[in-house]
């Protein structure tokens, strides 16, 4: 009952269907498609030693304005990014913050999660990202987590 849990949510370009189950009981709500690269980094353990990572074809994260339960670790510049099959996660309104693309959930107790919105990506396991979120979904646990690794196609 209270062993902990760790969660890897990788998402997938999202066309014309809506946010999954699991990412909307978790307060992730993700969109659309695009591509580009994810070249905005807030300082964490997870994007520690990060410059650059592809975002081939993938999904927004669309309420992190104001949300305390959800921290962005990386964007895509609002300007540098391509829509991809005419699924523009914005519905062609201005884009006026960066696109969110990956992040943390904070608002489960006992509970780790960390989401991107796109696995192409992830498929070369880039490191250091690889090796950071492993240690950071690992690190302080008092007992080996019960441990999920999701993606949304």
């Amino acid at each position: 009952k209270d062993k902990p849990i760790a969660i890897l949510l990788l998402q997938e370009h999202i066309s014309y269907t809506v946010n999954d189950k699991l990412s909307e009981y978790l307060g992730v709500n993700v969109k659309g498609g695009i591509e580009g690269t994810i070249t905005n980094f807030a300082d964490h353990e997870i994007t520690k030693n990060i410059d650059a990572l592809p975002f081939i074809a993938g999904s927004v994260v669309t309420n992190t304005v104001n949300n305390p339960n959800i921290t962005v670790l990386g964007s895509i510049s609002k300007t540098a990014y391509t829509v991809l099959n005419n699924n523009d996660p914005f519905d062609g309104q201005p884009v006026t913050i960066d696109p969110p693309v990956m992040g943390i959930v904070t608002n489960f107790p006992n509970t780790k999660i960390f989401f991107l919105g796109d696995i192409n990506g992830m498929e070369s396991v880039p490191q250091p990202l690889t090796e950071n979120i492993v240690n950071w979904l690992f690190k302080y646990q008092s007992s080996t987590p019960n441990f999920f690794i999701i993606w949304e196609d």
